[in-house]
C-alpha cells in the first residue's frame, strides 16, 4: 500500500494545482483517474524518447577520484537511515569506534544524524537523515521561507540547521582539535542533503570552518544569490536522472499542469491502442486492488464514447464491483482507510500550501551539480548548470524511484567513466 500512497500524494497535489488554475473554466476539474492516464501518457512518451538518447560527452565525468568520492559519501549518507550503530556500519565502511555522536530517531525539525571520524578519507563526517515519508518531503519542500544569513531559505530547514548546530558543533570542534589534519564533510540525502548544505554555509560564513558538502537528491534550498557561494565552498549536488524532488516546486507543478492541459485528449484516448489498459491500471492503482474484466470492459465502453468525464464513473463502478466482492475483506477496510487518510492529508496540505505561498521566494539547487543519466543500461554523470531545466518536472515512471538513496547508490556503483 505504501507505493500507492506515495504516488497518490503526488497525484493529489497535481489535481489541486489543476483545479486551482481552472477555477474560472467551465468543466475545468479533472478526476484523479484521468489525471493518472494523462500523466502516464506523458511518462511513457518521455521514457520512449529517453530510450534512444545519446548523452553528450563534453561534460561527462571522467575523473575516477571524483567518482570514488561520490560513491563513498553516498554510502555515508545512506548510513543515516539506520536504527543502530551496527546498522550504520553495515551500510558504510565505518567501524563502531568511528561513530562519536548520533541520534537515529527523527523528530519535527530535528533530523536523525550521526557524526563519525572517517579515517579512510581523513575527514570528520556529519551525515544527516532525510525525511522517510514522501508526503513529508512534499510538505517540507513547499513552505514559506525565512531569513538565513544574508539571504533566505525554507523555514523548516533553517530550524533544523540551527538545532543541528547546537547538537554537533562542540563535538566537531573537539574532533578537529584531535585530528588537526582531517577535513570536515557534511553529507545527506533528500531533505538531509538540503540541511547539510545550509549548515555547511552557516559554519563557513560564521566560523570559517572549511566544510565541504555532498548532497544527494536534495530539494532546491538556497536563494539565487547563494549559488555562486555554494560552488566556491565546495558543495556537490548529485541527482539521479528523473528524480522528482530536486525539480519539485510550485512553478514546476504549474508547468506540468499546462503540459497536461495542452494534451490532445482525443489523441490520447483513440490513437493509443493500449490506453484502455492504462485507465484500467489507473483504477487498479486508485483502488489498491486488481480489478476484474468487467471493469476493463466498462472502461473500453467509456473510451469508445470518447467521454473524458467518464473515467470517474469507471472508478465509481470499480469501487462498487470491489465492494460487492470484498465487502467482508480486511483489505477493503484498508483501502477505505487509505482513501480517507489521503483526503484528510490533501485538504490539510493544500490549506497550508495556499496560506504559505505568499511568503515563498525562488529557491535553487546548490553548488556543482552532477546529473546521473541513463543511456540504455549504462549510467553517466554529466556536469549540469543551474538553468531552467531544473524548474521542470521530467515525467517518468522512474521519477519517484530515482529519489531513493539505494537507487542513487546503485547508479553510482554502475557509473561509467570515459
Amino acid at each position: 500500500m505504501q507505493n500507492i500512497n506515495t504516488f497518490q500524494s503526488f497525484l493529489v497535489l497535481l489535481k489541486r494545482t489543476w483545479d486551482r488554475s481552472s477555477r474560472d473554466e467551465e468543466g475545468g476539474t479533472i478526476s484523479l483517474a484521468e489525471l493518472f492516464v494523462g500523466l502516464q501518457y506523458l511518462m511513457e512518451k518521455a521514457d520512449k524518447e529517453r530510450e534512444g538518447r545519446k548523452i553528450p560527452r563534453a561534460n561527462i565525468l571522467r575523473d575516477p577520484f571524483v567518482l570514488i568520492n561520490l560513491r563513498h559519501y553516498c554510502m555515508l549518507a545512506h548510513g543515516a537511515y539506520s536504527e543502530s550503530v551496527t546498522d550504520i556500519c553495515s551500510k558504510t565502511p565505518l567501524m563502531e569506534s568511528d561513530i562519536v555522536q548520533f541520534q537515529l530517531v527523527s523528530r519535527q525539525e530535528q533530523p536523525a544524524y550521526y557524526l563519525a571520524v572517517d579515517h579512510l578519507t581523513r575527514n570528520i563526517v556529519l551525515s544527516i537523515c532525510g525525511t522517510k515519508s514522501f508526503q513529508d518531503v512534499l510538505t517540507d519542500v513547499n513552505v514559506e521561507t525565512t531569513e538565513f544569513l544574508d539571504g533566505y531559505a525554507p523555514k523548516g530547514m533553517v530550524a533544523s540547521v540551527y538545532w543541528l548546530q547546537n547538537q554537533v558543533l562542540h563535538t566537531i570542534l573537539e574532533q578537529m582539535a584531535e585530528y588537526p589534519e582531517y577535513g570536515v564533510v557534511f553529507v545527506g540525502h533528500s531533505l538531509g542533503g538540503a540541511v547539510a548544505t545550509l549548515l555547511s554555509l552557516l559554519l563557513r560564513k560564521t566560523l570559517e570552518i572549511p566544510v565541504t558538502c555532498y548532497s544527494y537528491g536534495p530539494p532546491p534550498c538556497v536563494c539565487p544569490s547563494f549559488v555562486p557561494l555554494t560552488k566556491e565552498f565546495g558543495v556537490t549536488t548529485v541527482i539521479l536522472d528523473t528524480d522528482l524532488i530536486p525539480r519539485f516546486n510550485l512553478e514546476s507543478l504549474n508547468l506540468l499542469v499546462v503540459e497536461l492541459k495542452n494534451l490532445d485528449w482525443q489523441q490520447v484516448y483513440f490513437h493509443d491502442s493500449e490506453l484502455h489498459s492504462k485507465l484500467f491500471g489507473a483504477a487498479a492503482n486508485y483502488l489498491g486492488q486488481d480489478t476484474t474484466q468487467q471493469i476493463s470492459q466498462q472502461i473500453s465502453n467509456y473510451l469508445r464514447k470518447g467521454l473524458r468525464k467518464g473515467s470517474q464513473q469507471v472508478i465509481e463502478y470499480g469501487k462498487n464491483t470491489l465492494k460487492s466482492k470484498f465487502h467482508n475483506s480486511n483489505n477493503m477496510k484498508e483501502i477505505a482507510h487509505l482513501h480517507q487518510k489521503m483526503s484528510d492529508w490533501s485538504r490539510s496540505y493544500w490549506s497550508h500550501w495556499e496560506s504559505s505561498t505568499k511568503e515563498m521566494h525562488p529557491l535553487k539547487l546548490a553548488g556543482n551539480i552532477w546529473h546521473i543519466q541513463r543511456e540504455g543500461n549504462k549510467y553517466f554523470a554529466v556536469e549540469s548548470d543551474q538553468g531552467d531545466y531544473w524548474n521542470r518536472i521530467e515525467p517518468s515512471r522512474q521519477m519517484l524511484h530515482d529519489h531513493r538513496i539505494s537507487h542513487i547508490e546503485l547508479a553510482l556503483k554502475d557509473l561509467q567513466l570515459e
